[in-house]
Protein backbone atom coordinates (compact mmCIF):
# COMPACT_ATOMS: atom_id res chain seq x y z
CA UNK A 1 0.00 0.00 0.00
CA UNK A 2 1.27 3.54 -1.02
CA UNK A 3 0.94 5.80 1.69
CA UNK A 4 -1.62 8.54 0.85
CA UNK A 5 -0.08 11.41 3.02
CA UNK A 6 2.62 11.90 0.39
CA UNK A 7 3.45 13.41 -2.49
CA UNK A 8 1.13 14.60 -5.15
CA UNK A 9 -0.83 11.93 -6.96
CA UNK A 10 -0.81 12.89 -10.99
CA UNK A 11 -2.84 10.66 -13.68
CA UNK A 12 -1.04 9.27 -16.79
CA UNK A 13 -2.28 11.85 -19.34
CA UNK A 14 -1.06 14.77 -17.63
CA UNK A 15 2.65 13.36 -17.42
CA UNK A 16 2.29 12.12 -20.55
CA UNK A 17 1.71 15.44 -22.09
CA UNK A 18 4.67 16.72 -19.56
CA UNK A 19 7.34 14.60 -21.44
CA UNK A 20 5.74 14.74 -25.12
CA UNK A 21 4.65 10.87 -24.99
CA UNK A 22 7.79 10.04 -23.48
CA UNK A 23 10.03 11.28 -26.33
CA UNK A 24 13.20 10.10 -26.76
CA UNK A 25 14.64 13.16 -27.27
CA UNK A 26 13.51 14.01 -23.77
CA UNK A 27 15.43 10.91 -22.20
CA UNK A 28 17.64 11.93 -19.78
CA UNK A 29 19.05 8.25 -18.91
CA UNK A 30 18.25 4.78 -18.01
CA UNK A 31 18.68 2.59 -14.94
CA UNK A 32 18.10 -0.79 -13.37
CA UNK A 33 14.62 -0.26 -13.09
CA UNK A 34 13.69 2.12 -16.05
CA UNK A 35 14.13 5.16 -17.70
CA UNK A 36 13.90 8.87 -17.05
CA UNK A 37 12.72 11.82 -18.65
CA UNK A 38 12.43 15.55 -19.07
CA UNK A 39 9.16 16.90 -18.49
CA UNK A 40 7.39 20.21 -17.87
CA UNK A 41 4.29 20.45 -15.67
CA UNK A 42 2.25 23.18 -16.87
CA UNK A 43 0.16 23.83 -13.82
CA UNK A 44 3.31 23.92 -11.47
CA UNK A 45 5.11 25.57 -13.44
CA UNK A 46 8.05 23.78 -13.38
CA UNK A 47 10.36 21.22 -15.10
CA UNK A 48 10.38 17.58 -13.63
CA UNK A 49 12.33 14.37 -14.39
CA UNK A 50 9.68 11.71 -14.46
CA UNK A 51 11.18 8.11 -14.06
CA UNK A 52 8.89 5.52 -15.87
CA UNK A 53 9.20 2.18 -13.98
CA UNK A 54 9.69 -0.67 -15.72
CA UNK A 55 7.19 -3.16 -15.92
CA UNK A 56 6.68 -6.75 -17.00
CA UNK A 57 4.34 -9.95 -16.42
CA UNK A 58 6.62 -11.95 -15.30
CA UNK A 59 8.14 -10.10 -12.48
CA UNK A 60 6.24 -8.17 -9.67
CA UNK A 61 10.00 -6.63 -9.06
CA UNK A 62 9.23 -2.95 -10.85
CA UNK A 63 6.48 -2.68 -8.87
CA UNK A 64 7.84 -3.08 -6.02
CA UNK A 65 10.81 -0.93 -6.47
CA UNK A 66 7.70 1.37 -7.24
CA UNK A 67 6.38 0.75 -4.04
CA UNK A 68 9.55 1.29 -1.87
CA UNK A 69 10.34 4.41 -3.60
CA UNK A 70 7.04 6.39 -2.39
CA UNK A 71 6.69 5.07 1.05
CA UNK A 72 10.22 5.50 1.66
CA UNK A 73 10.82 9.16 0.71
CA UNK A 74 7.43 10.30 1.17
CA UNK A 75 7.86 12.17 4.22
CA UNK A 76 11.48 12.71 3.87
CA UNK A 77 12.49 16.39 3.92
CA UNK A 78 16.53 16.78 3.86
CA UNK A 79 18.74 19.72 1.63
CA UNK A 80 20.73 16.19 0.31
CA UNK A 81 18.19 14.60 -0.69
CA UNK A 82 16.37 14.62 -4.24
CA UNK A 83 12.94 15.42 -3.76
CA UNK A 84 10.10 12.87 -4.81
CA UNK A 85 7.07 15.51 -6.03
CA UNK A 86 4.79 13.10 -7.23
CA UNK A 87 3.76 9.92 -8.62
CA UNK A 88 1.13 7.84 -10.73
CA UNK A 89 -0.17 4.29 -10.61
CA UNK A 90 -2.53 3.89 -13.74
CA UNK A 91 -3.18 1.93 -16.71
CA UNK A 92 -0.38 -0.61 -15.70
CA UNK A 93 2.04 2.60 -15.62
CA UNK A 94 4.16 3.06 -12.70
CA UNK A 95 5.55 6.63 -13.05
CA UNK A 96 7.89 9.09 -10.50
CA UNK A 97 8.11 12.47 -10.57
CA UNK A 98 11.15 14.05 -9.03
CA UNK A 99 13.00 17.35 -8.90
CA UNK A 100 14.88 18.20 -11.99
CA UNK A 101 18.84 18.91 -11.71
CA UNK A 102 19.86 20.34 -15.20
CA UNK A 103 23.64 19.36 -14.17
CA UNK A 104 22.57 15.35 -13.71
CA UNK A 105 24.35 12.95 -11.91
CA UNK A 106 27.43 13.23 -10.38
CA UNK A 107 29.26 10.33 -11.93
CA UNK A 108 28.79 11.91 -15.76
CA UNK A 109 31.34 14.73 -14.54
CA UNK A 110 33.26 12.58 -12.66
CA UNK A 111 34.40 10.79 -16.17
CA UNK A 112 32.08 11.42 -19.22
CA UNK A 113 34.09 13.90 -22.06
CA UNK A 114 31.97 16.58 -20.55
CA UNK A 115 32.90 19.32 -23.22
CA UNK A 116 31.78 16.80 -25.88
CA UNK A 117 28.02 16.55 -24.18
CA UNK A 118 28.03 20.29 -23.29
CA UNK A 119 28.28 19.65 -19.84
CA UNK A 120 30.14 21.97 -17.44
CA UNK A 121 33.89 20.63 -18.06
CA UNK A 122 35.49 18.20 -15.01
CA UNK A 123 37.96 21.25 -14.10
CA UNK A 124 34.84 22.83 -12.64
CA UNK A 125 34.79 19.63 -9.80
CA UNK A 126 37.52 21.62 -7.59
CA UNK A 127 38.33 19.95 -4.42
CA UNK A 128 36.62 22.12 -2.03
CA UNK A 129 33.14 21.16 -4.35
CA UNK A 130 34.49 17.73 -3.92
CA UNK A 131 34.39 17.66 -0.25
CA UNK A 132 31.27 19.07 -0.07
CA UNK A 133 29.67 16.60 -1.92
CA UNK A 134 31.53 14.25 0.09
CA UNK A 135 29.88 15.95 2.73
CA UNK A 136 26.54 16.56 1.41
CA UNK A 137 26.17 12.39 0.84
CA UNK A 138 27.31 11.75 4.16
CA UNK A 139 24.73 14.30 5.92
CA UNK A 140 21.68 12.47 3.57
CA UNK A 141 22.79 9.18 5.08
CA UNK A 142 23.09 10.33 8.24
CA UNK A 143 19.52 11.80 8.35
CA UNK A 144 18.28 8.30 6.56
CA UNK A 145 20.05 6.45 9.27
CA UNK A 146 19.31 8.23 12.78
CA UNK A 147 17.48 11.38 11.90
CA UNK A 148 13.76 10.62 10.17
CA UNK A 149 11.08 9.18 12.12
CA UNK A 150 12.01 6.11 10.06
CA UNK A 151 15.91 4.76 9.51
CA UNK A 152 16.10 3.66 5.96
CA UNK A 153 18.70 1.88 4.33
CA UNK A 154 19.56 3.49 0.69
CA UNK A 155 20.84 0.08 -0.35
CA UNK A 156 22.61 1.70 -3.75
CA UNK A 157 24.77 4.93 -2.62
CA UNK A 158 27.14 5.60 -5.71
CA UNK A 159 27.95 8.78 -8.54
CA UNK A 160 25.18 7.61 -10.68
CA UNK A 161 22.46 8.02 -7.72
CA UNK A 162 23.74 11.16 -6.46
CA UNK A 163 22.58 14.40 -8.49
CA UNK A 164 24.16 17.51 -8.41
CA UNK A 165 22.12 21.05 -8.22
CA UNK A 166 23.21 24.68 -9.59
CA UNK A 167 25.25 25.33 -6.88
CA UNK A 168 27.54 21.61 -6.68
CA UNK A 169 25.43 20.67 -3.72
CA UNK A 170 24.81 17.05 -3.80
CA UNK A 171 21.00 15.14 -3.64
CA UNK A 172 21.39 11.76 -2.99
CA UNK A 173 18.09 9.71 -5.35
CA UNK A 174 17.10 6.93 -6.08
CA UNK A 175 15.65 4.68 -3.41
CA UNK A 176 14.43 1.94 -5.32
CA UNK A 177 16.02 -0.41 -3.41
CA UNK A 178 15.87 1.60 -0.01
CA UNK A 179 13.70 -0.11 2.58
CA UNK A 180 12.64 1.56 6.30
CA UNK A 181 13.84 -0.49 9.34
CA UNK A 182 11.56 0.42 12.07
CA UNK A 183 12.82 2.36 15.20
CA UNK A 184 12.36 -1.29 17.58
CA UNK A 185 16.40 -1.65 17.49
CA UNK A 186 16.94 -3.31 14.24
CA UNK A 187 20.03 -2.19 12.57
CA UNK A 188 19.01 -4.64 9.10
CA UNK A 189 16.91 -5.20 6.72
CA UNK A 190 17.07 -9.30 4.50
CA UNK A 191 16.55 -10.18 1.05
CA UNK A 192 16.28 -12.99 -0.73
CA UNK A 193 18.36 -12.22 -3.23
CA UNK A 194 21.98 -10.09 -3.30
CA UNK A 195 21.07 -6.08 -4.11
CA UNK A 196 22.61 -3.33 -4.99
CA UNK A 197 25.78 -1.72 -7.08
CA UNK A 198 28.53 -5.27 -7.11
CA UNK A 199 31.29 -2.47 -6.67
CA UNK A 200 30.22 -0.72 -3.85
CA UNK A 201 28.77 -3.47 -1.41
CA UNK A 202 30.52 -5.08 1.32
CA UNK A 203 31.44 -8.29 1.15
CA UNK A 204 29.49 -9.47 3.70
CA UNK A 205 26.42 -9.13 1.94
CA UNK A 206 26.93 -11.65 -0.58
CA UNK A 207 27.08 -14.36 2.66
CA UNK A 208 24.14 -12.74 4.47
CA UNK A 209 21.68 -11.08 1.85
CA UNK A 210 21.12 -8.66 4.80
CA UNK A 211 21.51 -4.51 4.08
CA UNK A 212 22.82 -2.97 7.23
CA UNK A 213 23.51 0.42 8.56
CA UNK A 214 27.57 -1.11 7.71
CA UNK A 215 26.50 -1.78 4.46
CA UNK A 216 25.58 1.81 3.75
CA UNK A 217 28.58 3.08 5.21
CA UNK A 218 30.82 0.54 3.07
CA UNK A 219 29.18 1.53 0.05
CA UNK A 220 29.81 5.75 1.30
CA UNK A 221 33.45 5.11 1.34
CA UNK A 222 33.83 3.53 -1.61
CA UNK A 223 31.83 6.60 -2.60
CA UNK A 224 34.35 9.14 -1.22
CA UNK A 225 37.13 7.41 -2.27
CA UNK A 226 35.72 7.68 -6.01
CA UNK A 227 35.38 11.27 -5.36
CA UNK A 228 38.26 12.55 -3.93
CA UNK A 229 40.34 10.87 -7.06
CA UNK A 230 37.86 9.87 -9.66
CA UNK A 231 40.85 10.30 -12.85
CA UNK A 232 43.90 11.27 -13.25
CA UNK A 233 43.09 13.85 -15.14
CA UNK A 234 41.15 15.11 -11.86
CA UNK A 235 44.45 15.51 -10.36
CA UNK A 236 45.66 17.45 -13.26
CA UNK A 237 42.55 19.85 -12.58
CA UNK A 238 42.92 20.16 -8.77
CA UNK A 239 46.54 20.51 -9.59
CA UNK A 240 47.97 20.46 -6.01
CA UNK A 241 44.73 23.23 -4.64
CA UNK A 242 43.49 21.24 -2.21
CA UNK A 243 43.15 21.59 1.61
CA UNK A 244 45.60 18.67 3.02
CA UNK A 245 43.72 17.93 6.43
CA UNK A 246 40.17 17.98 4.68
CA UNK A 247 41.89 15.16 1.91
CA UNK A 248 43.94 13.46 5.10
CA UNK A 249 39.97 13.30 7.17
CA UNK A 250 38.50 11.95 3.91
CA UNK A 251 40.93 8.98 2.58
CA UNK A 252 41.01 7.97 6.62
CA UNK A 253 37.38 8.11 7.13
CA UNK A 254 36.49 6.02 3.34
CA UNK A 255 38.91 3.63 4.72
CA UNK A 256 37.72 3.42 7.96
CA UNK A 257 34.13 2.58 6.10
CA UNK A 258 35.73 0.03 3.60
CA UNK A 259 37.11 -2.23 6.61
CA UNK A 260 36.52 -5.59 5.86
CA UNK A 261 34.79 -6.36 9.61
CA UNK A 262 31.55 -4.41 9.79
CA UNK A 263 31.99 -3.70 13.66
CA UNK A 264 34.58 -1.16 12.64
CA UNK A 265 33.02 1.05 10.14
CA UNK A 266 32.24 4.18 11.87
CA UNK A 267 28.30 4.85 11.63
CA UNK A 268 27.02 7.66 9.12
CA UNK A 269 26.75 9.84 12.39
CA UNK A 270 30.48 9.64 13.35
CA UNK A 271 31.43 10.18 9.90
CA UNK A 272 29.71 13.57 9.37
CA UNK A 273 31.53 14.32 13.21
CA UNK A 274 34.87 13.54 11.42
CA UNK A 275 34.61 15.51 7.99
CA UNK A 276 33.41 18.62 9.76
CA UNK A 277 36.60 18.54 11.89
CA UNK A 278 34.63 17.91 14.96
CA UNK A 279 36.29 14.28 15.82
CA UNK A 280 39.11 12.34 14.71
CA UNK A 281 39.45 10.53 11.65
CA UNK A 282 39.99 6.76 12.68
CA UNK A 283 43.55 5.36 12.02
CA UNK A 284 43.69 2.92 9.01
CA UNK A 285 45.51 -0.28 10.41
CA UNK A 286 49.25 -0.46 8.59
CA UNK A 287 48.54 -3.63 6.96
CA UNK A 288 45.01 -4.59 4.92
CA UNK A 289 43.00 -6.52 6.97
CA UNK A 290 41.09 -9.47 5.68
CA UNK A 291 38.23 -10.38 5.09
CA UNK A 292 36.57 -13.41 7.68
CA UNK A 293 33.19 -14.05 7.76
CA UNK A 294 31.65 -15.04 10.04
CA UNK A 295 33.88 -12.41 11.86
CA UNK A 296 35.64 -13.78 14.85
CA UNK A 297 36.66 -16.92 12.09
CA UNK A 298 35.30 -20.12 12.69
CA UNK A 299 36.04 -23.36 10.79
CA UNK A 300 36.98 -23.18 7.01
CA UNK A 301 34.28 -23.15 4.75
CA UNK A 302 33.47 -23.15 0.77
CA UNK A 303 30.88 -21.41 -0.87
CA UNK A 304 30.31 -21.31 -3.88
CA UNK A 305 27.65 -17.65 -4.97
CA UNK A 306 26.17 -17.41 -8.42
CA UNK A 307 27.94 -14.62 -10.50
CA UNK A 308 30.41 -14.40 -7.64
CA UNK A 309 32.09 -17.83 -7.56
CA UNK A 310 33.55 -20.10 -4.75
CA UNK A 311 34.39 -18.69 -2.08
CA UNK A 312 36.75 -20.06 0.97
CA UNK A 313 35.82 -18.37 4.75
CA UNK A 314 36.86 -19.26 8.08
CA UNK A 315 40.21 -19.36 10.28
CA UNK A 316 43.05 -21.86 9.16
CA UNK A 317 46.23 -22.96 11.04
CA UNK A 318 45.69 -19.07 12.71
CA UNK A 319 45.47 -17.35 9.76
CA UNK A 320 41.63 -15.83 8.54
CA UNK A 321 41.20 -15.13 4.99
CA UNK A 322 38.52 -15.02 2.39
CA UNK A 323 39.79 -15.69 -1.29
CA UNK A 324 37.46 -14.88 -4.35
CA UNK A 325 38.55 -17.34 -7.43
CA UNK A 326 35.83 -15.71 -9.78
CA UNK A 327 35.82 -12.12 -10.25
CA UNK A 328 32.98 -12.50 -12.86
CA UNK A 329 30.70 -9.72 -10.83
CA UNK A 330 28.68 -6.92 -13.21
CA UNK A 331 26.93 -4.11 -12.09
CA UNK A 332 23.02 -3.87 -11.29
Amino acid sequence: MIDAHGPVRFGFRELRNATANFSSDRKLGRGGFGTVYLGYLKRMGMEVAVKRVMTSANTSRGEQEFIAEVNSISKLSHRNLVKLIGWCHERGELLLVYEYFPMGSLDKLLYADARASGAPAPEELTWERRYGIICGVASALEYLHHGSSKRILHRDVKASNVMLDGGYGARLGDFGLARVVQRDGATHHSTRAVAGTRAYMAHESFFTGRASLGTDAYAFGVFALEVGRASDAADAALDGAFDPAEAERAVKLALACCHPNPRERPSMRAAVQVLAGGAQAPEPPLVKPPFVWPPGGGLQQEIELARVGVLFTGARAQSSFCLMTSSSISGR
